[in-house]
């Protein structure tokens, strides 16, 4: 796993799993969590969890913190505890709503 390709494929579900349920239903079509049933998410605190987890293929408790509400200058993210390479992993969201586009929009660097 210590390669670059071997370390992206092993993060990459991590980081696209902090785009919810919108990118599990781009990944795997599964209508029954795009509109919001819980056939397939089996009681999970919400359809973004449900689909975070099943995305990054990790269990609950390894889900240590979760904000999936955007704000400007307050992006989504979570925060998983990564077992395998015995490591916490930080992911944050990229563009993908509206408050996101506009925090792009009037950032700049320092």
């Amino acid at each position: 796993m210590r390669t670059i390709m071997g370390l992206i494929a092993h993060f990459a579900p991590m980081m696209a799993a902090s785009y919810g349920h919108r990118i599990v239903a781009l990944n795997r079509p599964c209508w029954g969590c795009w509109l919001g049933s819980t056939r397939c998410c089996r009681g999970v605190e919400s359809t973004y969890t449900a689909a975070l987890l099943a995305e990054a293929q990790i269990p609950r408790e390894d889900l240590l913190y979760l904000r999936f509400r955007a704000a400007p200058f307050q992006p989504a993210f979570c925060i998983i505890r990564d077992r395998v390479a015995n490591s916490i992993v930080v992911s944050v969201r990229g563009t993908m709503e509206t408050r996101d586009v506009l925090s792009d929009a009037i950032a700049h660097a320092s």
